[in-house]
């Protein structure tokens, strides 16, 4: 038998048992753990007299301190035995021992509303003053507990009406979320600050605001509570007003002059609040009244993102719809994800994907984030060991590909989209990609870089985790068979071109033909297509004149020029666009 055995049979209040599992079991009467703490506190809690009294005769600490109520004491004191409390006092338990949900016995009692046992720990000698628990103080714990003659017999006993602390930062925090008016009142007349900042709201107001509590923001903002304050993990009252969907929280703050951009909290503003909460009323609110629907602000789980970019993550179309509709840049580059369709391709969102897509001017392979663009984000999202390409996430890259993706983009975390597929040893996405023309001949980024330890896919293949079929697709692909360049037209090899390329082995002929290519202007290409990558086999070639015939390969566009990366090797150089 253990001591939990002997905690249950004292919370049952089966002293028979008790008495079994003491002496025949020879459990430990000191046995601490559980909620309750130790087999005393179970007993005081529900008010078994006689348990206690025979758990102290065999040797129970009357101190002992654990569980959700402190100590036994606290136990006792938040079960309303005033009895126990009584006996407890008189075996020597210390009445200002700290600890439990309610910070004291003290608190416990305030709490629960048992004004009987605040005065006799009072008149006993507890601290009015205790700090601790999720009340920050006994007097926070009964105003929170809308305990009105509890709160006015601790002040006239000395409580700190401006003591801080606790999950609502003060007793006039604590009241403002426990509801009660009256309570707020008193506390306001007996001196409280109305601008007190600490706790989870930040203030009394942002509690109330959080609550829906209308009559307690009005008196609080009427006794002089500044609308936008800061603080709180919502960051001001306006802010954890949108965050619980409070719709008459909102008008009456912004009324009031709440700033509705306001910065702060875990979701920076009240906009992007709610927009991950989902509330589009709360959002139809904010947005006339000035809330700027492209900010990007700070959150604490992913960095700093845009309303957008939140909706997208969450997969919530109607308020995705509702900011484009207003405005909304789907191009803004910030926080973990980069954009927002990357968001939505990360979290497998297809419907706000396609709704990205169809949106004018949506920059499919803008740069950004951990995953570098979308169609990394939707690689992000596909296990290593996905096989079957009707899935979704496989069909969301599909769907990024077909709406003209870069695949040969090196973007952040994962460089290579190819690389990564390798060396994860996915056969189907490494075929997908490669069929859509990603370049096997470089990696970049985690996987690998120029002078990496996996300069090819191929490469991370065989250092990763893929299987035969993988390094064997992967060496085909780049030893296809060498094609012959034609010197008389545009361009000299088939489109998309994967594999090498023979030209003119002597100088002389080289750079003749690769000057045809650079001052050919016939060739009228696409800015976003596919970058070409081919093996020059020559012996000895200039650096800046190879650049020069590669930017005219992928086009004279400025961006594509700079994406521009030359890799030489022994005798061979590998181009890639």
């Amino acid at each position: 038998m253990s001591g939990q055995d002997l905690i249950n049979a004292a919370w049952a209040g089966n002293i028979q048992e008790v008495l079994r599992l003491l002496d025949v079991q020879k459990v430990d009467v000191n046995y601490v753990g559980g909620y309750y703490g130790c087999a005393l506190g179970a007993a005081a809690r529900w008010g078994y007299k006689e348990t206690v009294s025979l758990l102290l005769d065999r040797g129970a600490d009357v101190n002992s301190t654990g569980g959700g109520y402190g100590s036994a004491l606290g136990a006792a004191s938040c079960g309303g035995e005033k009895e126990i409390v009584s006996l407890l006092l008189d075996r020597g338990a210390d009445i200002n021992s700290p600890g439990g949900d309610n910070g004291s016995a003290l608190g416990a009692a305030a709490r629960f509303g048992y004004k009987e046992i605040v005065s006799l720990l009072l008149d006993r000698g507890a601290d009015v003053n205790t700090i601790g628990g999720d009340y920050g103080s006994a007097l926070g714990a009964a105003a929170c507990g809308n305990e009105k003659e509890i709160v006015s017999l601790l002040l006239d006993r000395g409580a700190d009406i401006h003591s801080t602390g606790g999950n609502y930062g003060s007793a006039l925090g604590a009241a403002a979320y426990g509801g009660k008016k009256e309570i707020v009142s008193l506390l306001l007349d007996r001196g409280a600050d109305v601008n007190t900042i600490g706790g989870d709201y930040g203030s009394a107001l942002g509690a109330a605001a959080y609550r829906g509590k209308k009559e307690i923001v009005s008196l609080l903002l009427d006794r002089g509570a500044d609308v936008n304050i800061i603080g709180g993990d919502y960051g001001s009252a306006l802010g954890a007003a949108a965050y619980e969907n409070e719709k008459e929280i909102i008008p009456l703050l912004l009324d009031r002059g709440a700033n509705v951009n306001i910065v702060g909290g875990m979701y920076g503003t009240a906009l992007v609040a709610a927009a991950s909460c989902g509330h589009e009323h709360i959002l139809s609110l904010l947005i006339p009244r000035g809330a700027e629907v492209n900010a990007a602000s700070d959150t604490r789980e992913y960095g700093t993102v845009t309303a957008l970019t939140m909706a997208a993550l969450r997969g919530n179309t109607t308020i995705a719809s509702l900011l484009l509709v207003h405005g909304a840049n789907t191009n803004i580059v910030s926080g973990d994800y980069g954009t927002a369709l990357a968001a939505a391709s990360r979290h497998n969102h297809r419907g706000i994907m396609s709704k990205l897509l169809e949106y004018p001017g949506t920059d499919i392979n803008a740069i950004g984030g951990r995953y570098g663009t979308a169609l990394g984000a939707a690689f992000a999202a596909a296990a290593p060991t996905y096989t079957d390409l009707d899935t979704s996430v496989s069909q969301n890259i599909k769907l990024l590909l077909d709406h003209g993706a870069d695949i040969n983009l090196v973007g952040c975390k994962y460089g290579s989209l190819l690389g990564k597929a390798a060396y994860e040893g996915s056969k189907e996405h490494v075929s997908l990609l490669l069929d859509h023309g990603a370049d096997a001949f470089h990696v970049g980024g985690e996987y690998g870089t120029d002078t990496g330890e996996y300069p090819t896919a191929l490469d991370a293949a065989q250092a990763g985790k893929a299987s035969g079929d993988v390094v064997t697709l992967l060496s085909t692909t780049m030893k296809a068979p060498v094609q012959k360049a034609d010197t008389n037209t545009w361009p000299p090899f088939p489109m998309p071109f994967r594999g090498s390329m023979e030209i003119p082995s002597t100088d002389t002929v080289c750079c003749n033909w690769l000057e045809t290519i650079i001052n050919d202007q016939r060739h009228t290409w696409d800015v976003n297509l596919t970058p070409v990558q081919a093996d020059l086999s020559c012996k000895t070639i200039g650096e800046e004149l190879l650049r020069r015939a590669l930017v005219a390969l992928v086009g004279v566009h400025k961006e594509a020029a700079e994406r521009l990366k030359v890799r030489f090797k022994p005798v061979m150089c590998t181009c890639i666009g």
